[in-house]
């Protein structure tokens, strides 16, 4: 499940022109929403790949920005620019081609809703068979990264799960709670297993990794877009498999390309839907995300839904941790997706030959089916199914035995065509299992490398000067390992207006000589940009052809007639300009 940038183009532009609600782009009679808020003098570019540093520093410094910092693998930029102007720039590079996408830094809350003290149980377990699955399943060896404001580390129900984490923000360790979701958060996915107090977390033996993204004290807690993708890229690279993070940031492309490279790594990221109640219009992406049911497993009311919803979970009335080592009742998305979170990582830990694909394949199969039968914009594939997921994960055979080579071919640009300067290269790519990765070649020399769809590249020409024939061509890999090249496509390449033609000296015979036996015919073009073929002619008969600039010819004059004969040398440059050059001999 490829992320679709291209609807995120459509989104951060969309964000320049309508005031909106995090999340709630594309809204279809949603009720009143608020402005988004965003990070002052700093925005999130990607370049396309192929892109080099100093044309990307260049594009940038045109729009009035100024690179800051990277995130990860990603290819992502914090880019500075004036404090007034983060709209108007992410309108100018988001209509660049050769970027992949701009948007805004967000400032996001957690999707949570008031505590309900008067709801003491945890019912949520036996909805999605929780005790069923824990038999004889255990998520031992499996981290789960939660990425929120901080968790208290010395909560009974707590400290003996918990591992370093990051604070993102302050760049240090101290993950204490800014405020009390992180808290909520991390219990709903891995409370301590079966001590004889609290509650449980879904996850039985998990480790817990605490990320903290905000350090807002007040009950919303907001996290800047950038922040949640740090922090995805941190908990990557310290060995999380699981990321939970109850900001609804699937709409961003810089978070979605932090999930994708997750992925890649065998992991996967589990992300809230959403409390504002809007039917939502966000493609499919890497991240799984989560909307709300309540005990009657119906979705609830404040749940976002829509096309991006993968799977459903409890998320109304869930006893779960509190600081100061308490323990309370929750509502909201923000807790579907720590207890998918949870499952995910039982999933991992019963069956650890899964690769991230199989594990969402089992996640979302062993779904109970709500609403309209199969997949919907309410509960995705259904409502997460603990016992049955487990079950099916303990004899589930890995995908491991693709042996069918992807699909890959260039639709832009076409063959012929002129192009200059910055080319866009689009490559369409397919695959029974999945595409991993896209690689351009140029004249069967690697180019760059794209790792999601759509696979667009930006190919800069503009050191090649004019040349009159270059192949480009695409190696597609799928997640098996197999490879596909595609028909080459041969374009011409013009950077230069060349109107001056080739300039042609004929070394031997002299003109107007008399020539007996066999003469060497010896001549040379030149040109400003380069020649690409030059031809002899005698007598108005072409002799010779040669692709390049020189002409080397042995003339047996013997088996012509008596009289004058005229010796021609025609030369063509790159740009298409010819020259005609003759002299006259005598026999």
């Amino acid at each position: 499940m490829m992320n679709l940038r291209k609807s995120l183009k459509v989104a951060a532009s969309a964000l320049i022109l309508t005031a909106l609600s995090v999340g709630c782009f594309g809204a279809q009679a949603a009720p009143p929403i608020k402005d988004v808020k965003f990070a002052a003098g700093r925005i999130l570019v990607k370049g396309k790949p192929g892109l080099d540093d100093s044309r990307f520093l260049t594009i940038l410094s045109h729009h009035g920005g100024q690179p800051h910092s990277k995130i990860g693998e990603t290819g992502v930029h914090i880019i500075k620019v004036p404090p007034g102007l983060e709209k108007k720039i992410v309108a100018e590079l988001t209509a660049d081609t050769a970027v992949d996408f701009a948007e805004l830094d967000q400032l996001v809350e957690a999707s949570f809703l008031p505590n309900d003290p008067s709801f003491g149980g945890q019912w949520h377990h036996t909805t999605i068979g929780s005790q069923a699955a824990w038999d004889g399943a255990s998520a031992a060896g499996i981290t789960i990264a939660i990425l929120d404001t901080g968790v208290e580390s010395t909560h009974p129900d707590l400290a003996a799960v918990l591992v370093t984490g990051w604070n993102i923000i302050n760049q240090n360790t101290d993950t204490s709670p800014a405020n009390n979701h992180g808290t909520n958060v991390a219990g709903t996915a891995g409370a301590v297993f079966n001590n004889g107090i609290g509650v449980s977390g879904v996850s039985r033996d998990a480790k817990i990794m605490p990320i903290r993204i905000s350090n807002d004290t007040s009950s919303v807690g907001y996290a800047y877009w950038s922040d949640i993708a740090n922090a995805v890229t941190w908990a990557t690279n310290h060995g999380a498999r699981v990321v939970s993070n109850s900001y609804s940031s699937y709409q961003a492309g810089t978070v979605v390309a932090t999930a994708d490279i997750l992925r890649s790594k065998g992991g996967l990221m589990v992300t809230s839907a959403g409390n504002e109640g809007s039917a939502l219009t966000f493609s499919d992406n890497s991240i799984i995300v989560v909307s709300a049911t309540d005990s009657t497993d119906t979705k609830t009311g404040w749940s976002n839904y829509g096309p991006m919803i993968d799977v459903a979970a409890p998320g109304a009335g869930i006893y779960t941790t509190t600081t100061s080592g308490g323990y309370g009742s929750v509502n909201g998305t923000s807790f579907s997706a720590p207890m998918t979170a949870g499952l995910i990582a039982l999933i991992m830990g019963v069956n650890p030959l899964l690769s991230a694909d199989d594990v969402e394949t089992i996640l979302k199969s062993t779904a109970v089916d709500l609403g309209g039968a199969g997949r919907d914009d309410l509960y995705g594939s259904g409502r997460i199914n603990a016992a049955a997921a487990i079950a099916k994960a303990k004899t589930f055979v890995p995908t491991t035995t693709d042996t069918t080579e992807p699909t890959v071919a260039i639709n832009e640009p076409l063959a012929e065509n002129t192009v200059a300067g910055l080319v866009p290269v689009s490559v369409v790519a397919a695959d029974n299992v999945g595409i991993t990765r896209v690689d351009l070649m140029v004249n069967g020399a690697l180019y760059a490398s794209d790792t999601s769809s759509p696979f667009d590249f930006i190919w800069d020409t503009s050191s090649l000067g004019n040349i009159p024939s270059i192949t480009l061509s695409a190696v597609a890999v799928d997640k098996s390992g197999n490879k596909a090249t595609s028909s080459g496509v041969s374009v011409k390449v013009q950077n230069i207006i060349d109107t001056a033609p080739p300039t042609i000296i004929i070394l031997n015979p002299a003109s107007g000589i008399r020539v007996t036996g066999t003469v060497t015919i010896k001549a040379t073009a030149t040109d400003n940009i380069g020649i690409t073929s030059a031809q002899l002619l005698i007598d108005g008969k072409v002799i010779q052809t040669v692709a390049g600039s020189s002409i080397s010819y042995s003339w047996n004059t013997k088996k012509v007639k008596v009289g004058s004969h005229a010796i021609a040398v025609i030369a063509k440059d790159a740009s298409g300009n010819t020259t005609t050059s003759q002299i006259s001999v005598l026999k």
